[in-house]
């Protein structure tokens, strides 16, 4: 019988209309100060619109993002 360990990471999902306005205290929370707004092609807008809440803390949006992501992009 194949044996392995797994041990999850603690996760926290903040869901609901207006959520994103509290994306810079969500950011806080965790301790972060530099954060890179990452989204498919699609979405950028998306990105930029979080790049834009957090200020200074924003150091850059990639919006190259693929489900399955190729390796060519994790590079």
């Amino acid at each position: 019988m194949l044996q392995f360990s797994y041990e999850p990471q603690p996760t926290r999902v903040v869901f609901g209309a207006g959520r994103l306005d509290q994306l810079a205290d969500e950011v806080a929370r965790l301790g972060a100060t530099r954060v890179l707004a990452l989204s498919t092609p699609g979405q950028r807008r998306l990105a930029e619109w979080a790049a834009e809440l957090l200020d200074d803390r924003a150091i850059g949006i990639y919006a190259g993002a693929a489900m399955h992501v190729p390796i060519e992009a994790a590079r």
